[in-house]
């Protein structure tokens, strides 16, 4: 979809961001505009008005955690008008539920990496049964089940309970 800017008077500031062909055609009611035109036509009609395109451009690079970005006004890039970023600093609260989820998706990573997790998954509640009690014989080798089922209910927990 093609972006459009209304320019000031002298063409050389922008006036309006975003503007649609909706809203230039409410502008002007007294005009007859064509229903839905498209192409040169198109183009043609926005330039007697003083809306041009907006070229598209990538998001300049930042930190998502740490940092917002804000589509700014369009800036003249001879031959075209272009889109324009800001880089401003996410609040307090933006930096915490980001972060949480940053350490919720890397317990994930790290939980769903582990060969332990990854059988326990597969297993119904018999074959668990059946681990525990195979495996667990001592106090080490229950500390060590304990520690994997522990962490694994910590990445649930952080995921149902937020």
């Amino acid at each position: 979809m093609t972006l459009y800017a209304q320019l000031n008077q002298a063409l050389d500031a922008v006036e309006q961001y975003p503007i649609t062909y909706r809203q230039v055609r409410a502008a002007y009611p007294g005009v007859m505009f064509p229903r839905s035109p498209t192409g040169e036509v198109l183009a043609s009609i926005m330039a007697e008005f003083r809306v041009v395109p907006v070229l598209e451009t990538e998001h300049p690079v930042y930190d998502p955690i740490t940092q917002n970005i804000e589509e700014g006004t369009p800036v003249f890039s001879d031959p075209n008008w272009v889109q324009s970023w800001n880089v401003v600093p996410a609040t307090p609260e933006e930096i915490a539920a980001r972060t949480g989820m940053a350490e919720l998706e890397a317990a994930k990573t790290s939980a769903a990496a582990d060969i332990f997790v990854q059988n326990f998954i597969g297993m119904t509640q018999a074959d668990v049964a059946d681990y525990v009690e195979t495996n667990v014989t001592d106090l080490a080798s229950a500390k060590s089940v304990l520690k994997k089922l522990a962490s694994m209910v910590h990445v649930l927990a952080k995921r149902e309970f937020r």
